[in-house]
């Protein structure tokens, strides 16, 4: 996709970043050069752009300054002189990572500093709870752009698609290019999903947001970050950036909130839950075929009765982190029509969506994929069928293999029967997560079939009146990767096939993915 026709001279976009950021001394005389796209990928490079050669976990991008040189970079960014590139300037700067947000910030004029920056982290619930973020404030006539997993969404309506899965926070550049084209079209406020890979790489480095979100925290991604904590560190960092006078939405019930909350010492706090006082507070949470009910009660007044039109259970606690931030940035505010909002019909890509073709039974498609995803949903489908649960589900490759046994141990003790399949295993060798993920079972309640699809059909095929099919992992994603290659490959796709070879009828669902 091309992000912009712009272009910024050299030396007029190393005067808008703040002078730390780069060494002038080390650094090679600038002429006239322009600038019309910054990117760490030499592949990418087009005549005018800069390359940021940033030292990455696998491959050094000082290996891929030739190349980007050769494809017509106008200038290079490196943490190192580099005294054998001639023809073009070498930017030096402490941070490659820190530079290329900065200078993505600046390409654009800093489009952040002209929205009210929402900024969603958590384990669980980010993209859901941006949905509902998004549905509320504009309920109650505020435009937003929306940037996350499933996409990135205008206030027009206009909806791009992601532009590599999985990513949940684009790269610097097109992060701020959104941010741009949002506010050219009429956004107050920008709602972004910020990974944890996003706060670890830097992606939204020197950025500033009114408000951060904290949704829920528990293992996942320790492939990348390698500990626990490391994880949690990573998140903590959109929390110690919040400076006066913004907001910090804590999940009252998670264990991790008070660290959450020392880490926002200089943000306003409130706090949202159903079991410990907080702000926005939910009680009597109730879900059955698709929707949601519950009470509210906000900043201790009496309780209102709430109506989302999503399920299941557990999205109450994304509802109430969403009227949370709209009561955090618009006090003065009438909730009234953004709660009323909440009611009307929302679709979430691949977030317990369920799959309705006139079948007897449920077919859920779900992005669940860490242990205390697994629980979470098979509990609040089990009080929503009146048969069993079966479950199709693998584990990405190149990511915590600590976790994969511990989601079998609950598939198996949750579900009649268990479907092992293969889930993007990228650089890892598919047997490897089939084999890891059958180390958890105790009983024989499960078949392996490492076609995905094959797997779906098998699951559909053998479920009975009542019961509910679960697919679990995947969700609203479109491709599966492969070392060196792509499949096109969509599980909502998939299930509607099986329900069609079963001889039912699946029609279009408005706002879905057809």
């Amino acid at each position: 996709m091309n992000y912009t026709s712009e272009k910024r001279e050299l030396r007029e976009l190393l005067d808008m970043v703040p002078a730390s950021c780069w060494f002038r001394g080390r650094s090679t005389p600038v002429g006239a050069e322009t600038v019309s796209l910054i990117t760490p990928d030499s592949r990418a490079c087009v005549p005018g752009a800069m390359f940021v050669a940033v030292p990455g976990t696998r491959v050094d991008g000082n290996m891929f300054i030739p190349a980007a040189v050769m494809a017509g970079a106008s200038c290079v960014v490196s943490e190192r002189e580099h005294p054998e590139v001639t023809g073009v300037p070498v930017i030096v700067v402490p941070s490659a990572r820190q530079f290329l947000s900065l200078a993505s910030q600046a390409f654009f004029d800093y489009p952040a500093r002209h929205l009210q920056m929402i900024g969603i982290t958590g384990t669980s619930g980010k993209t859901s709870t941006a949905y509902l973020v998004k549905r509320v404030l504009e309920g109650m006539g505020v435009a937003t752009v929306m940037i996350g997993t499933t996409g990135y969404v205008m206030p027009d309506g206009e909806t791009y698609p992601p532009d590599a899965l999985p990513a949940t926070t684009p790269e610097a550049f097109q992060l701020n290019w959104y941010l741009k084209t949002g506010l050219e079209r009429g956004a107050v406020v920008a709602i972004v999903e910020v990974s944890s890979f996003a706060l670890a790489y830097d992606r939204v480095y020197g950025m500033h947001f009114d408000c951060a979100v904290f949704t829920n925290f528990s293992e996942d991604h320790l492939g990348y970050h390698g500990t626990l904590e490391a994880y949690l560190q990573a998140k903590l960092t959109l929390f110690r950036s919040l400076e006066q006078d913004t907001c910090a939405v804590l999940n009252a019930d998670d264990p991790a909130v008070a660290v959450f909350r020392s880490a926002a010492h200089g943000a306003r706090v409130s706090t949202y839950g159903m079991r410990q006082p907080s702000n926005v507070h939910g009680s009597e949470a109730v879900s059955r075929t698709g929707r949601t009910e519950l009470s509210v009660s906000i900043d201790g007044g009496p309780p209102v009765p709430l109506i989302l039109s999503i399920g299941p259970v557990f999205q109450a606690y994304n509802a109430l982190a969403a009227i949370a931030v709209a009561h955090a940035l618009r006090p003065a505010a009438d909730l009234g029509p953004g709660l009323r909002a909440l009611g009307k019909p929302l679709y979430i890509p691949g977030r317990y969506e369920r799959i309705e073709c006139g079948q007897p039974f449920e077919v859920i498609v779900d992005y669940a994929h860490t242990p205390e995803e697994f629980s979470a949903l098979f509990d609040a489908v089990r009080a929503t069928v009146t048969g069993d649960l079966l479950a199709v589900f693998g584990s990405v490759g190149a990511d915590d293999r600590a976790k994969r046994p511990l989601m079998a141990r609950i598939a198996e003790q949750a579900c009649r029967w268990c479907y092992v399949t293969v889930e993007d295993p990228r650089g890892e060798d598919a047997s490897i997560a089939v084999n890891d993920i059958l180390q958890g079972f105790m009983t024989d309640h499960v078949t392996v079939i490492e076609d995905r699809g094959s797997a779906i059909r098998a699951a559909i095929a053998a479920a009975r009146p009542g019961d509910a099919v679960l697919i679990l992992g995947r969700g609203h994603e479109t491709v599966m990767y492969y070392e060196g290659r792509d499949v096109a490959l969509d599980d909502r796709q998939e299930a509607r096939g099986a329900l069609e070879e079963l001889g039912f009828s699946c029609t279009p669902v408005a706002g879905s993915e057809r």
